[in-house]
């Protein structure tokens, strides 16, 4: 999810306004090829890829000892335990910089607290001071979503169903929030309209722009730098329902919405950042709902979608992973042969690279996620090769 770039912010903003009329890249992608991820701490346990990097470092959790616990796992095949050092503890890893820092979630008597896991200094429990002075700081769930290559951690603080003493109001009860730094304390990003419903903030980039969701008045998406702003509805769909969950360097953003037309559901949805309306990236064949969760900075978009599958059987609905560009649309991405004779009937892509290498033509873009069968969840990476051309 998140890309360095050592540029001023004045760059990306540049990049924002460009016409829409310049000199582009069209991509076609060659082949995909899957694979499943060793397994981190135990064999044939349960376990789900959320993120890389640009190193090709990989973040997620997996179950060991009986509750999931968060990895790091290397190129070189070794996975490392990035949550709290007791393994019987619950702990998600849910975002990667650049740099190998990592972000998460981790249960401390039953409340969600957040984590940040570094290379040398390894696991520290994120500040929970959210309310300078307030006594029920510890009332709060608290998650970390992601973290950009300087440091700054973007999440949520949800008063807990306990809570007492948390005021009912828009800067208190359920708030997007931003660790500035790992050492710091908790700030409030911006005060929703309306108190309740869930307000979380889910990206940041390398300029701080940070994008998310609230679902108070209504569910929408929004965009924030110095102040929120909110992304706009796609073209024939409903004004409600819209969460985004990923966004770029040129803070283009992608997510989904709700369409109200009769049979439409669910769509995936990217937004460049300056038209007037957001799109739908549409589903597979036979498909009746989509869903985005990460966009890279050639704009291209994965995420899952349910399809229509014909076989000697008869026809099953299955979900595949897709990755789209506006191009060529939804690719759908293969699902590993089936284990033990089981299909994998589920798959989706929670995360990917950049086209790399950048100074190319030919390259490969990896992408992380899940497959499954019969439920039970399997880490997994595809390696996508894509070819580019210059179009003038």
């Amino acid at each position: 999810m998140i890309r360095i770039r050592a540029v001023a912010a004045i760059t990306a903003l540049t990049v924002c306004s460009a016409p829409s009329w310049a000199a582009k890249w069209v991509y076609t992608v060659q082949n995909a090829q899957v694979a499943l991820l060793p397994d981190p701490f135990t064999v044939g346990a349960e376990s789900e890829a959320r993120d890389i990097n640009i190193h090709g470092q990989i973040v997620g959790w997996a179950y060991t000892s009986g509750q999931p616990n968060a990895w790091l796992y290397e190129p070189t095949g070794v996975y490392k335990n990035v949550g709290i050092p007791l393994t019987t503890v619950y702990a998600h890893a849910n975002g990667v910089n650049n740099l190998g820092e990592v972000v998460g979630i981790w249960l401390d008597n039953n409340q969600r607290r957040s984590f940040y896991w570094h290379p040398s200094t390894g696991f520290a429990p994120l500040s929970i001071k959210l309310q300078p002075g307030a006594s029920y700081n510890d009332q709060y769930h608290f998650q970390a979503n992601a973290i950009n290559d300087f440091g700054r951690i973007v999440g949520s603080a949800e008063a807990s169903l306990t809570a007492t003493d948390i005021p009912f109001a828009s800067c208190f009860d359920d708030v997007p929030i931003y660790w500035i730094r790992p050492d710091a304390n908790p700030q409030v990003l911006y005060c929703p309209g309306v108190p309740g419903g869930e307000n979380e903030a889910m990206d940041v980039n390398s300029y701080g722009w940070t994008a998310g969701f609230e679902t108070g008045a209504s569910e929408r998406g929004f965009r924030h730098h110095g102040s929120a702003s909110y992304v706009p509805w796609a073209t024939g769909g409903n004004q409600d329902g819209m969460r985004i969950h990923a966004m770029n360097e040129k803070a283009a953003v992608a997510g989904n919405t709700t369409f109200t037309s009769p049979g439409i559901g669910l769509r995936a949805i990217y937004w460049d950042g300056l038209s007037r309306a957001s799109i739908s990236l549409g589903v597979l064949p036979g498909g009746k709902y989509s869903h985005a969760d990460d966009v890279n900075d050639e704009d291209f978009v994965v995420g899952h979608s349910d399809r229509t599958l014909s076989t000697e059987a008869g026809i099953f609905q299955v979900v595949r992973a897709f990755l789209w560009r506006p191009e060529f649309g939804l690719h759908e991405l293969p699902s590993p042969p089936p284990g033990k004779g089981q299909p994998y009937t589920s798959c989706g892509a929670l995360g990917m690279t950049n086209f790399l290498p950048a100074n190319t033509t030919q390259g490969t873009i990896k992408v992380v996620g899940f497959c499954q069968p019969n439920g039970k969840r399997r880490a997994v990476r595809w390696d996508v090769a894509v070819s580019r051309i210059w179009v003038p």
